[in-house]
This record gives C-alpha cells, structure tokens and sequence, in this order.
C-alpha cells in the first residue's frame, strides 16, 4: 500500500479528488473506484486490478461511453444500489482509487487478458459455460466471451 501512495504521488495525481466530481473523467474515476472497492476490497492489488480491466474491457469492447454507464447496467454489479454507501475503510478505498487511476489512465496492462466477464469463483453460473477463462484471483474468476 506504501508503494502505491508513493507511486500516486509521483505520478502527481493527488489533484483527482471526488468531493463534488463534475467532470466525465472525475465521475468515470469514481465509478471505477466504486466496482474495485465493492466488487474486490478484500482481494490482493492483483484482483482489484482485474475486476478494474473487466470494467474498462467492457466500456471498449462494448463501445460504451463512460465507465459509470458501465457499472451501471442492470443486473451486472449487485453493488451498484448501494453506491451511496458510506465507505468504512478508508485505506482500501484509497487504494482502489489509486488502482482506477492507474488502470484508467493506462499505466497497468490488462492482466485479463480481454476479459468482459467476471464472478465469484464459489459459484458456477450457467452463463459460464460458452466462455473462456482467463485469469483466476483469490475472489473472482474472468473470463472472455468465446
């Protein structure tokens, strides 16, 4: 966590703030925040990374125009209700803003290699079975449409 405050700081981003976002990129930011710290708070950076690149896969592949348009989409982030949700730990949300950043901005490769899906690894959807997967984290599983 160290690393990535330092890397934040270098990378001179502490401008980003969500206080009153009312820019695209400010509201795209906090919606990719959102997913990561709802979707995968309790995951290594490598997962939160993951479920960052299925987000950011999906607006590209599915030419979506911003990432809230993404995370909003009925019935494909249960989270998405309780997005006004007070947020209780306040290092992991740190943290997966840095991520979103990062990962918005480019900075960290697709380590799904293209995935647009993802779920919990305990449960087995039958949309599952005509896709290819293509990462596995502690949490979630991605995978790409086949």
């Amino acid at each position: 966590m160290k690393t990535l405050k330092l890397l934040f700081l270098f990378l001179g981003l502490s401008f980003l703030t969500f206080g009153n976002s009312t820019t695209k990129q400010e509201q795209d930011l906090k919606c990719l925040t959102q997913a990561i710290y709802f979707e995968a708070r309790g995951e290594s950076i490598e997962g939160k990374i993951a479920v960052a690149n299925v987000v950011m896969n999906r607006k590209e592949k599915w030419k979506i125009s911003s990432v809230c348009q993404v995370t909003s989409q009925k019935r494909q982030f249960g989270w998405w209700r309780y997005r006004n949700a007070k947020i209780l730990e306040k290092d992991k949300w740190e943290e997966a803003h840095i991520i979103a950043i990062l990962v918005y901005i480019g900075d960290i490769h697709d380590i799904t290699e293209g995935a647009v899906f993802f779920h919990e690894r305990k449960i087995h959807p039958g949309w599952t079975k005509k896709m290819i997967i293509t990462r596995r984290s502690e949490e979630h599983t991605s995978e790409l449409q086949s």
